[in-house]
């Protein structure tokens, strides 16, 4: 029997072995694209969960309705495996809450400054303490929302033959005050004591960074001085506080957003733009053509035992959103001095416990002991020349500070870096 033998050609054998290699790239290639989409499906559902705890996290931050001085912070284990990290702290006048979700390589991270609406006594336009003293209206002076006065009223006032042009005072209801502004909460008086006291400063060896952004998840970046402070060029954003124990100035050309300053007196030099909160206890000067984004904060705080006039001087043409303040104790014989000059804009709220030259257009609410009004040659107390207060121009989203209101639920203020 005969066996017959036949010539496999090498083409063919070639050819298999290209079928073969491509089969098993395709195989491998569909492999890892499985290998892939599991991984993609996984990375989403954590993604999607963190979010969900982030959130969650958020909400039980704005639920706390206690104000805590020192920095609180809470850990939590999840059954998830993920851990949740909380931190609140008061950053000027909000509070600040940060929360980090972290598993394993996996993590997110959200911060952002929190407040309240603002209490039923600011949505009025003005709220003038009862010194048993008429409010004088005169000139274009225009009054939207309640007014909040004395039982001496709002009366059409003259100065230098100049009456009142309007035949309506009020766009309003007109309601009573109390002999005193509404009160500060205690923790924040106690908080802002310690903020602005110079004998607890530990001054920096070092210069200030020209260059500076400290996320809010971060430990605080404090910088100290003993002497004054001129900031020029720097850009500064972020969880940084800059402290002085005379002087802190700032030109137009740096650049600032989210910092607290503190020191005696400050100084914002014409032109400057930027987003702060600036806390002095003996001057506070904004030069002309300044702005000041929301939620900026311009806060004078008198010491107890301090003698002297402490003042606030705002310059024309500025325009700031967010708070004007100006504390001290209700027996404070001198109290303090509030000027605020032509042509600018205030959206927010104005609190002086003590005498307010507002010669401004305000969108919100201005509250202070007495109004006063400077002639060349007299000056004339609570009385309101040439102004315009709208309650009604201020957005309903506008939120105060834990300062004034201690009972409604937290609100986001602003997101952080």
């Amino acid at each position: 029997m005969r066996t017959i033998l036949r010539k496999i050609e090498g083409s063919s054998l070639a050819i298999s072995i290209i079928i073969s290699t491509i089969i098993f790239i395709l195989c491998f290639t569909l492999i890892l694209i499985n290998y892939s989409n599991r991984q993609i499906e996984t990375i989403s559902f954590i993604d999607y969960r963190q979010q969900k705890n982030i959130e969650s996290a958020t909400n039980l931050i704005l639920s706390d309705t206690q104000v805590f001085r020192s920095q609180q912070e809470e850990k939590m284990f999840l059954f998830n495996e993920d851990s949740i990290h909380i931190r609140k702290s008061l950053w000027g006048i909000f509070q600040s809450g940060c929360v980090s979700v972290v598993n394993g390589r996996y993590s997110k991270h959200r911060a952002f400054l929190y407040g309240l609406a603002l209490p039923e006594y600011m949505r009025g336009c003005i709220y003038l303490a009862d010194h048993q003293r008429s409010l004088s209206l005169v000139g274009s002076t225009k009054l939207n929302g309640d007014l909040y006065t004395s039982l001496a009223g709002v009366k059409a006032g003259y100065i230098n033959q100049r009456g009142f042009e309007y035949t309506t005072l009020v766009n309003g209801a007109i309601r009573k005050s109390d002999a005193f502004l509404p009160s500060i909460n205690n923790a924040a008086i106690e908080y802002l004591n310690d903020l602005t006291d110079t004998s607890k400063l530990k001054p920096d060896g070092k210069g200030l960074p020209d260059i500076l952004n400290v996320k809010f998840i971060d430990p605080a970046f404090h910088f100290g001085k003993s002497g004054p402070i001129r900031i020029v060029e720097n850009k500064l954003q972020g969880h940084i506080i800059i402290q002085s124990d005379s002087l802190i100035e700032v030109e137009s050309t740096s650049e600032l957003k989210s910092i607290i300053l503190v020191a005696p007196t400050i100084i914002f030099r014409p032109g400057f733009r930027g987003n702060i909160q600036a806390f002095a206890t003996n001057h506070l000067v904004v030069g002309d053509n300044c702005q000041f984004s929301y939620p900026s904060s311009l806060v004078l705080l008198k010491k107890t035992k301090s003698e002297n006039q402490n003042s606030i001087l705002i310059g024309e043409n500025c325009r700031i959103s967010g708070f004007v303040l100006s504390l001290c104790q209700k027996d404070d014989q001198i109290k303090s001095y509030v000027e605020i000059a032509n042509k600018t804009e205030i959206q927010g709220v104005v609190y002086v416990n003590g005498y307010l030259n507002l010669n401004a257009d305000i969108n919100g609410t201005v509250l202070t002991d007495y109004f006063i009004h400077k002639t060349k040659t007299a000056t004339y107390e609570n009385h309101l020349v040439d102004v315009e207060v709208n309650r009604n121009n201020l957005s309903e989203h506008f939120l105060g500070s834990y300062l004034f209101n201690l009972k409604e639920l937290r609100q986001i203020v602003q997101w952080l870096e």
